[in-house]
């Protein structure tokens, strides 16, 4: 066991799996923009992302196992990859189902909450690179959090209006369920944004 690891090592991981949750969130936004010929290859790529995600969590649990100090707690380490696993799982359900139900078309609600998935995985990055610098994470959580609330507000109104327009009850349980991956998502974001609140005003 290396007892003076270099703490850093666990920033460095952090800071690409964020950068696989944009990517991932990006190809997502840009796929739903696209319309109903972006969702089947969509779904595929975003299995590979998933994939590489694990792995990353792989190594950050195993850079864990073998680590006497750590950056910050390890139960904060540990539901740090937990919920960032959350959130690439997330949108990974939104493509899977939207490439297996057909969408046609793709609704705006659905190409605004992939639009905001997209803003808040920038923002993770952003946050993660202000802890490890030591700075104020706190209004990086705080935009975090209103990605959060945002994406909650969009999905209720477009599950409202579903209930009120749509008349087809298949098609409306397919669109629910995504709208419903779509919030989970957000709420991923959101406890993120409480651990790294949490890290920081302990120190982290």
């Amino acid at each position: 066991m290396n007892l003076l690891p270099k703490q850093d090592r666990f920033y460095t991981l952090f800071a690409e799996f964020a950068a696989l949750l944009e990517k991932a969130a990006g190809e997502l936004r840009d796929a739903f923009h696209k319309g109903e010929s972006g969702m089947k290859p969509l779904a595929a790529r975003m299995h590979v992302l998933e994939d590489e995600a694990d792995r990353l969590g792989m190594k950050l649990f195993n850079t864990l196992h073998k680590s006497f100090i750590t950056p910050f707690d390890p139960e904060d380490i540990f539901a740090l990859i937990h919920h960032l696993d959350d959130i690439i799982d997330g949108m990974e359900d939104v493509a899977h189902r939207a490439g297996a139900y057909g969408l046609a078309p793709v609704p705006p609600a659905m190409q605004q909450l992939a639009v905001r998935l997209a803003e808040a995985s920038g923002g993770v990055g952003k946050a993660i690179e202000t802890l490890r610098k030591k700075g104020d994470v706190i209004a990086a959580c705080i935009a975090l959090k209103d990605c959060e609330a945002e994406v909650d507000k969009i999905t209720r109104a477009a599950i409202a209006e579903l209930f009120t327009r749509e008349r087809d009850a298949i098609a409306l349980m397919k669109q629910k369920e995504i709208y419903e991956y779509f919030e989970a998502t957000g709420d991923a974001f959101a406890q993120v944004a409480t651990i790294l609140g949490r890290i920081h005003i302990k120190g982290g």
